[in-house]
């Protein structure tokens, strides 16, 4: 859960995954629409059935499908604290010709 209060959207990219990613993501849906989480879902098991493209094909299908003005990338295996998305839209504000990561 992120402390972050405002407009926010999730948008994932299954890329041939065969660890059932899309379905837990999916299991959140109504969680984060509660919440006032948007989600797209992109890919899914239909994309299981061929080769993955990898992870900046992925990268690049999530950037065309969101519509925020900052992007913050996470990956399967990643975790992040609480307060990632508010320090990092703060320092993205503060520091507008820098990559903040």
């Amino acid at each position: 859960l992120q402390t972050y209060q405002g407009p926010l959207e999730v948008v994932m990219f299954d890329d041939a995954s065969t660890d059932g990613s899309s379905d837990v993501v999916e299991r959140w849906r109504d969680a984060l629409l509660a919440k006032g989480i948007s989600l797209v879902l992109m890919g899914g098991p239909e994309s299981a059935s061929r080769m993955p493209a990898g992870a900046g094909f992925a990268r690049n299908r999530a950037v065309e499908a969101s519509t925020g003005d900052f992007l913050c990338f996470a990956d399967a295996d990643d975790e992040s604290l609480p307060e990632r998305i508010t320090m990092q839209l703060e320092a993205a504000r503060s520091r507008p010709h820098c990559i903040i990561g």
